[in-house]
């Protein structure tokens, strides 16, 4: 699981890093907010579990493909925990990052701010603490969200997004030594987890 992690990030800095040398503008932004939503459906027991609301943080380096659109790649992360949705007891910590590569286009301007429409795709890494072990699932993007420019290098930065990560129904998520049955703590019915996160930050140019 780290290795399609470490390949994810890998793969990103490579080709972001042969777009700059193309000499156009590039940005970084950095946002925090809040990520709420993602409930797994299990079928052992019948029983749904949902991830708890909290803080997230957000970084994005894009590259200016023309006068509106821009390729990004995103991380994102936030610390939450797994809870029952009956008992309302907490299954397990863990952490989750998003590692995305896509872009924005540009829906409409007014004066120094652009509202855009976002989209994305790639990883979602699942780190749940104790004995259990890391996951990594596909996942995409969707989102709206505005910049507005103050001179020629800073920038403030809004974001509204969905994250739906893909999961296998009928398999097991959370599984590790120590854990009962199949060793899995959850045997997963739903095929997709989706979670929405909003966020604001600054960001430069450069």
């Amino acid at each position: 699981m780290f290795r399609q992690k470490n390949t994810v990030v890998w793969a990103a800095s490579i080709m972001l890093c042969s777009i700059a040398s193309a000499a156009s503008a590039m940005e970084l932004s950095i946002s925090q907010g809040y990520r709420d939503g993602g409930k797994f459906e299990a079928d052992i027991p019948p029983v749904s579990y949902s991830l708890a609301g909290g803080p997230a943080t957000s970084i994005v380096l894009g590259h200016e493909l023309d006068a509106k659109r821009t390729l990004e790649f995103l991380y994102s992360h936030q610390s939450t925990s797994l809870r029952n949705d009956r008992t309302r007891e907490t299954l397990l910590d863990l952490g989750i990052d998003y590692y995305h590569i896509g872009g924005t286009n540009e829906i409409s301007r007014s004066g120094d701010t652009v509202f855009f429409g976002s989209g994305g795709l790639g990883a979602t890494h699942f780190s749940p603490s104790g004995d259990y072990y890391s996951e990594t699932r596909f996942s995409v993007s969707f989102g709206l969200g505005a910049k507005h420019s103050i001179g020629e290098r800073l920038i403030l930065r809004a974001d509204g997004k969905l994250f739906g990560t893909f999961l296998d129904s009928g398999s097991g998520i959370f599984c590790g030594v120590g854990t009962s049955g199949n060793g899995c703590s959850i045997a997963v019915s739903g095929t997709l987890a989706v979670q929405y996160e909003i966020s604001a930050g600054i960001g430069f140019k450069f």
